[in-house]
């Protein structure tokens, strides 16, 4: 069975050192009401005061230039980020009634009315952190209705006014998509998409307007969110192919990303990585279902920017599209990378990653959620909620590969639980089956072996390391806990 997803692509790579601005917080669980006032503050009433940061000499890890009169830029450290991922964003005055809304939000595991509120959310989240900056990996709208663009664009400036700065890049569900759609009694009607002209004018100023460089041939670019801090907003969205939801650099654009990590490097850079499509597969391929499913997720040309990033010391890449929660390691010789996936936030459970990186070259990473939204939910909880509507996608999704699936009804019964769960905990991460459930997969397993009982085992197989909270060494490549 070919599982078909439409996703984009694109990629973000981060240089750390220091930003220590004390950002102008509300208290913790004030009200949204409250929130929307906080977002709307002026510039007036941020501290911009920054305290300086010790500069020793340290020498680099190897395969990075050095210099005996260079300071490296991350002995300015600590630096805090936010990563918020595939917001999906979607404008609801193009609608959301109808039979074709209702049969398309039942089918998919993302909030569709309730984006706009989950984002904001999301977002002051992100702010009671305190954190320096926010990287937003891709698909940043529905499917890139252009008024959908517009309505996160208004959000992000109520962040950027917080003196919170935001990079952007673009995803397979934002640029060209031809499947911008609005939804009225009759059904679904197009709308208005975004080009990619458009798209760098819309979000001009969460990272075009203060990048260093841009590639001529993309709409990646390098911009420096802190002083030594420089992100490489890696685009490798190729609009004119039908890619599916796959990606790629073309050789121009990975040339220009290549000589650009090499001046990162020669410049004592400590590159980290972010892209929309990961970069390895966070699955173990137990089944041929497993290839169709993994489609379209790990870029095109994996081996070839893998062994670019590691040859300029990048340890750890950020990356969306996949829509779960997930941390993959890979060795490539005697270096190591990560592949760090944050899952989509209007997808249950809603996480978003905060990331510190020490003096020592440490980078921790932990995980929030949203827990409440400024929406009706009726007479349930976020969580209650934005589950109801993942078990429905998922529902439907086992329900229609089991028709043929040759099973007794009692053993569609419980392989349909299993694999509901199953999927469920690899969208969460630290994917963990309790004893129940392992022992009905074993009464299962011995007459289905090469059928369902496959894909169980691989949404329940956890590649290393754990996937929620994680300290990596950016030096050695070592993790802990």
């Amino acid at each position: 069975m070919k599982v078909t997803l439409l996703m984009m692509f694109c990629c973000v790579l981060i240089v750390v050192t220091s930003c220590n601005n004390t950002i102008k917080m509300r208290p913790i669980g004030a009200a949204d009401e409250d929130v929307d006032e906080e977002l709307g503050a002026t510039e007036e009433d941020i501290d911009d005061g920054a305290g300086d940061a010790d500069r020793e000499l340290q020498d680099r890890d190897e395969g990075v230039s050095t210099d005996e009169d260079f300071q490296s830029p991350l002995n300015q450290l600590p630096a805090r980020f936010a990563v918020i991922t595939d917001t999906h964003i979607y404008e609801n005055d193009l609608g959301i009634d109808g039979t074709m809304y209702s049969e398309h939000q039942g089918g998919d595991p993302k909030m569709i009315a309730a984006s706009e509120a989950v984002v904001r959310a999301g977002f002051n989240k992100i702010i009671e952190s305190d954190v320096d900056f926010i990287i937003l990996p891709g698909d940043l709208s529905r499917n890139g209705e252009f008024v959908s663009h517009v309505k996160l664009a208004e959000i992000l400036k109520q962040i950027e006014s917080l003196g919170i700065e935001v990079f952007v890049v673009p995803g397979n569900h934002d640029i060209n998509t031809n499947g911008a759609i609005g939804y009225n009694s009759e059904g679904s009607y197009a709308v208005q998409e975004m080009n990619a002209d458009e798209f760098v004018e819309n979000y001009n100023d969460f990272g075009y307007s203060s990048a260093l460089y841009r590639d001529n041939f993309s709409l990646s670019y390098i911009a420096e969110p802190a002083e030594g801090v420089w992100l490489f907003a890696l685009d490798s969205c190729v609009f004119q192919q039908d890619l599916g939801c796959a990606g790629e650099f073309l050789d121009l654009t990975y040339d220009w990303i290549v000589e650009k990590l090499s001046e990162a490097s020669s410049s004592g850079k400590q590159v980290i990585g972010m892209m929309h499509h990961n970069v390895f597969d966070h699955l173990e391929k137990k089944s041929s279902f497993m290839d169709s499913y993994l489609d379209g997720f790990v870029i095109a040309n994996s081996d070839q920017i893998s062994q670019a990033f590691v040859d300029y010391g990048v340890t750890v890449v950020f990356t969306g599209h996949y829509h779960v929660h997930d941390i993959t390691v890979r060795k490539i010789g005697e270096k190591s990378l990560y592949d760090v996936v944050t899952a989509a936030v209007v997808s249950h459970p809603s996480p978003i990653r905060i990331v510190d990186i020490s003096k020592d070259f440490k980078l921790s990473i932990t995980t929030e959620y949203v827990e409440e939204i400024d929406f009706d939910t009726g007479d349930q909880t976020f969580p209650e909620y934005s589950e109801a509507i993942v078990d429905s996608a998922m529902e439907g999704f086992v329900d229609n590969y089991l028709q043929s699936v040759p099973l007794t009804s009692d053993e569609k019964l419980k392989v349909r639980m299993l694999m509901i769960s199953a999927m469920k905990q690899h969208y969460q991460g630290d994917e963990n089956p309790t004893e129940e459930e392992l022992a009905m997969y074993e009464e299962l397993d011995s007459g289905l072996t090469g059928l369902a009982t496959p894909i169980i085992s691989s949404f329940w197989t956890d590649l290393e390391p754990k996937d929620t909270t994680i300290t990596i060494d950016l030096i050695s490549g070592e993790y802990f806990y």
